[in-house]
């Protein structure tokens, strides 16, 4: 009896050792640690990742948006990454692209502000807009020895995202120039404050002629010019800018002395000048804080 369990005991530890000794030993689990990438490799690995849930839905149309900086802002770096990964999308041969230079004016033509990290309002704005069915965008970070690009694809019905990719790039010739360009400022960041200001200041001066001279044309000063009482004529106010480049103006006409003259319109680059009564007035023609002084002489 006692044989029989000391045989049964050595059974089951034998059984328990061999099957010990099937048991795979798995090596130390070490994390995977991705090199930074020559620019034109690193940009087809990105793209060849972003697009890897979407490969299934081809003849899609997309959109490739300028890449911002971890501030938001635009930067010549994140223009060249756009224009490279719509080639690199295009070679794909599986999506339609939008051609950039016309999705740009697509969005100037319409207003919209592309400056900044892309919300899901934006992503559907723009989709109804160009009818892309998804928009490619993202950040790019100087990280000192090398730069970081983190890449989305977002639905444009949405607003959500279908596919993301990160991918670092050796800090090369290329983009050492690219990162030492100054950024130039998006006409949507100026104001319209700064717009008048910059009119303002580009405007050197008034002219005034008599007649219905065109843009651009010269014709005969209206200072000193003597009219009929009862009769009238027409004046037109040009302008010049610093540089002597013609400009349009939209003037306010104002009369030192009303009673003896009429003037309609009052605002605007053409009015018509009637005589009341006998006598020299003087009209104010000012525009964007620029004045001109046109003197006439009403005579019986």
């Amino acid at each position: 009896m006692k044989q029989k369990r000391f045989l049964g005991l050595l059974f089951i530890v034998l059984a328990l050792t061999g099957s010990c000794s099937f048991v795979k030993r798995q090596p130390p689990r070490r994390e995977q640690i991705l090199q930074p990438l020559p620019l034109d490799l690193a940009v087809k690995t990105l793209v060849n990742q972003i697009l890897h849930d979407t490969q299934k839905e081809e003849n899609k149309k997309l959109a490739v948006l300028d890449f911002f900086d971890i501030e938001g802002k635009a930067t010549p770096l994140g223009s060249y990454l756009a224009e490279t990964i719509t080639t690199k999308v295009f070679q794909t041969k599986k999506f339609e692209i939008i051609e950039r230079r016309m999705l740009s004016k697509l969005i100037e033509e319409q207003k919209l502000s592309l400056i900044g990290f892309i919300d899901p309002e934006t992503a559907q704005n723009i989709g109804k807009l160009i009818g892309a069915s998804a928009i490619i965008t993202g950040t790019v970070s100087d990280l000192g020895d090398f730069i970081r690009v983190n890449a989305r694809l977002i639905s444009t019905e949405k607003g959500t995202i279908l596919g993301a990719a990160s991918i670092d790039i050796i800090k090369d010739n290329t983009i050492k120039k690219l990162l030492s360009k100054e950024t130039p400022i998006p006409p949507q960041e100026t104001t319209r404050k700064e717009a008048q200001e910059e009119t303002n200041i580009s405007l050197a001066k008034i002219v005034v002629y008599v007649g219905d001279v065109p843009p651009g044309e010269s014709g005969r000063s209206a200072s000193g010019t003597e009219i009929n009482v009862g009769g009238s004529i027409i004046l037109t106010a040009q302008g010049r800018d610093g540089r002597g480049n013609w400009v349009p103006v939209n003037p306010t006409w104002q009369p030192t002395k009303p009673n003896i003259i009429e003037i309609t319109p009052t605002t605007g680059p053409r009015v018509r000048v009637k005589g009341l009564a006998p006598g020299t007035v003087d009209i104010i023609v000012e525009f964007a804080g620029v004045k001109h002084t046109v003197e006439l002489i009403f005579v019986r």
